[in-house]
């Protein structure tokens, strides 16, 4: 039983019943702390967590997407937008890594 934050989510959001019983889903976890604080922690799925080489290290991604934000942040104009850099660099990976649409 892990005791960090993380780990605490996986353990809750484990599925209870039917054929994937006691599968745990880092995608949920992820979902799940994106929406208590969505401008702190990013949107992944496994496709991203591949793009990124954090495959299902949550932690290692996150410290990417906020070096990624700071980097970004001098050069990105968002008066023109209300979502937040996290929040299109989120649509970003998800448009290429996910979807492949870019």
């Amino acid at each position: 039983y892990r005791k960090d934050l993380y780990g605490q989510f996986l353990k809750a959001l484990q599925i209870n019943e039917g054929k994937t019983r006691g599968r745990q889903s880092p995608v949920a976890v992820a979902k799940a702390l994106h929406l208590l604080a969505p401008t702190f922690f990013p949107l992944w799925d496994d496709k991203i967590a591949r793009a990124y080489n954090c495959h299902y290290t949550y932690v290692p991604f996150m410290q990417k997407m906020k070096d990624l934000v700071e980097i970004l942040t001098p050069d990105i104009d968002l008066q023109n937008t209300d979502k937040t850099l996290l929040k299109l660099i989120d649509e970003y990976n998800y448009a290429k890594f996910t979807k492949a649409w870019v």
